[in-house]
């Protein structure tokens, strides 16, 4: 009798973890960040910085892009604040289309040099056959000019 109240126990969890099935055409959209200007901090701690976020859709279903969340990565002379922007961006299948987003960037240290790359990580927000999507992109590194 004692192995059934393990059992039923054990068989609930099981049940209550499954996930849901995934759609077999849902696909994330691709990312890419390509830095438009170079970080400056001059005599303060801050400098501009502009971010081209570029996607690419390869699911075989248009995508609506939403939000784009950017955090900053593990970086240690400097980072940036992090930045949260509604988007409206259409991608039919295959296409690619590119929003550009303007960060602050601080440091600590007066006129800093740096030669650290800028790594971000992205959150987006997208819309795909009438259901909503949330993918998380880790520590992307971001291009130069």
């Amino acid at each position: 009798m004692r192995p059934h109240f393990v059992l039923l126990p054990l068989l609930l969890s099981l049940f209550a973890c499954k996930s849901a099935p995934v759609a077999t055409n849902a696909s994330r959209p691709e990312i890419v960040m390509q830095a438009q200007n170079t970080l400056f901090f001059g005599s303060g701690n801050t400098a501009a910085l502009s971010v081209a976020v570029g996607f690419t859709n390869r699911a075989k279903d248009a995508i609506k892009v939403n939000a784009v969340r950017l955090d900053p990565g593990l970086m240690t002379e400097y980072s940036v604040y992090p930045l949260e922007r509604f988007v409206n961006v259409t991608l039919q299948p295959g296409e690619s289309q590119a929003v550009v987003l303007n960060m602050t960037a601080y440091t600590n240290q007066r006129r800093l040099m740096h030669d650290e790359p800028l790594s971000l990580r992205a959150t987006v927000d997208y819309t795909q056959g009438g259901k909503r999507y949330r993918e998380r992109y880790y520590d992307v590194n971001v291009s130069s000019r």
